[in-house]
């Protein structure tokens, strides 16, 4: 099955051929497979009509040279893939393995590439929101469980757990995303209860892993006992479902609201930090940070100097990662990055900006090094 994506600032590099025919919103081949953009004013005006390529959902792991391919594509394709599976008619086909085949995926590029993974997380392609959150919170997963230096078979039951978390609520999560007014009461009980339906709808599917149906049932119990749908207290609540919890949290706090703006992903691990160890697992917040840094890959800053720049890499200490400049001190943006050592006085962090609080778009192939 085929699928229109619209083309991003950021997916055309400049000069250098297309992989892939592009169209028009009517599907007319606009630019074959091998041609090349030539100038900026060009790809703007490409970009403003609307530039689409052609994606096929189905069976389109086992067709594609992953070691070829950049996280950031293959995230678009996981977003896409978990909705054919649940919005297509596919999830009673071989339900179990569908899931545990894009848990694989997303283990396979962070083993990859873990940095441009979790800036994938902040670069996001444009797709349905549940969709994105489930297979944000699926890596949040596998960068907890990898850092608990959990065997990777044994990390897919939790991946494949925060992929199907909220499979009896996903178009009531789209609804909810524009409502700026407080939940009815029969929303407060459609939420209370997904967990259990969700259980129910993973065993109609055939799941049978005790280790995924807890982990969906349990990721919002809270340790004080304030959770739900059973409110367990403590060591009654799984390992995995405290690592879906913990990763839910997050990636729902740096995802904008018709009633809030997204958190700044700082932010966001100061809030989970605050909350512990009352409501969730301090030790898995604190290995998290550990792990993504203060300053996770994506994060926009202000340098002492002036300039913008854009954290590619967790560093060694996590108050130093490493930056590349995309903005000079008179505003201009560069055409190339520029290593930034923020160790250095003139590059030391001088705060964070939000990325729509930039103003520009920025190469995502070219800072973390897809070209």
């Amino acid at each position: 099955m085929m699928q229109k994506k619209r083309v991003k600032q950021g997916d055309i590099i400049i000069g250098k051929p297309l992989q892939w025919d592009a169209f028009d919103e009517h599907d007319k081949l606009l630019l074959k497979e091998g041609s090349i953009i030539q100038s900026e004013f060009q790809l703007n005006a490409l970009l403003n009509r609307g530039l689409y390529i052609r994606s096929r959902l189905e069976n389109q792991f086992s067709d594609v040279d992953h070691q070829n391919r950049c996280p950031f594509e293959a995230f678009a394709d996981t977003y896409e893939r978990l909705e054919f599976i649940f919005c297509r008619g596919e999830a009673e086909k071989n339900f179990s393995s569908k899931i545990r085949d894009i848990g694989k995926i997303l283990q396979q590029y962070y083993k990859q590439d873990a940095n441009a993974s979790l800036a994938a997380l902040l670069f996001c392609e444009e797709s349905k929101y549940p969709f994105i959150h489930s297979v944000h919170t699926a890596l949040m997963c596998e960068v907890t469980l990898h850092a608990l230096e959990w065997p990777p078979e044994e990390r897919l039951s939790t991946i494949a757990a925060a992929l199907t978390m909220n499979i009896a609520i996903f178009q009531f999560q789209e609804r909810l995303l524009s409502q700026k007014g407080p939940l009815s009461e029969q929303q407060r009980q459609e939420i209370q209860n997904h967990p259990i339906r969700g259980c129910d709808i993973l065993r109609g599917l055939g799941v049978t892993d005790q280790v995924w149906l807890d982990a969906v049932l349990g990721h919002h119990e809270r340790l004080d006992g304030s959770g739900y749908p059973r409110a367990l207290k403590g060591d009654d609540i799984s390992v995995p479902a405290r690592v879906v919890a913990i990763g839910d949290l997050y990636c729902a706090k740096i995802s904008s609201r018709a009633y809030r703006k997204s958190l700044l992903p700082s932010n966001a691990l100061r809030q989970l930090f605050l909350e512990t160890p009352q409501k969730i697992d301090g030790s898995i917040v604190k290995l998290l940070i550990k792990k993504i840094g203060m300053y996770p890959p994506g994060t926009f800053v202000e340098l002492n100097n002036g300039e913008i720049a854009v954290v590619t890499q967790v560093g060694e200490e996590v108050q130093y990662p490493v930056l590349k400049s995309v903005v000079g001190m008179s505003g201009t943006p560069r055409t190339t990055p520029l290593f930034r050592d923020c160790r250095a006085e003139e590059f030391r962090i001088k705060k964070i900006i939000g990325q729509s609080d930039v103003g520009i778009e920025v190469n995502r192939y070219i800072l973390w090094g897809y070209t």
